[in-house]
């Protein structure tokens, strides 16, 4: 970005500078969604923060290249460049937890998570306990005849 500026006529301190305002934006959007996280449905709070993100680049044209003009996109922008982790992480934890495992994502601690077993829709259900002998590398056929290596 400070390049892309600096290209356009803007100074590459003023350039970093809404770098930096994009950056601070950043910091309070994911903390921030974060907590919303909790609360919100996650499914929701992408569509939002990904409909942000394409008004902000729809907007970024307009801009002019002026410090105020990009000072706006830097702002909108910043708020939802990584702001879209936390739901995604939360999706993807609703899907794919262990049954028994504590729920790593959810932040606010005030409801018990739910411990129904996780079923896939695709899933055989149980499994048996293996039959039989379990091969290790020390069982092989090959190590049988000359015995474990020697680390000495």
């Amino acid at each position: 970005m400070i390049a892309l500026c600096h290209d356009h006529g803007m100074d590459a301190v003023a350039a970093g500078g809404l770098l930096a305002i994009m950056g601070l934006f950043d910091l309070v959007g994911t903390n921030r969604v974060g907590l919303a996280d909790d609360r919100i449905d996650p499914r929701k709070l992408l569509f939002a923060y990904y409909g942000l993100r394409g008004l902000s680049l729809i907007y970024l044209p307009f801009a002019n290249f002026t410090f105020f003009g990009l000072s706006l996109f830097a702002m909108f922008y910043g708020l939802d460049w990584i702001a879209t982790v936390p739901p995604t992480l939360a999706i993807a934890n609703r899907t794919f937890r262990h049954p028994q495992g504590p729920d790593p994502v959810r932040l606010d601690r005030r409801q018990p998570p739910d411990r129904r077993p996780l079923r896939l829709p695709f899933s055989p259900g149980p499994r048996a306990p293996p039959q039989g002998p379990i091969w290790t590398p020390l069982s092989s056929p090959a190590l049988s005849r000359w015995g474990p290596p020697s680390w000495r």
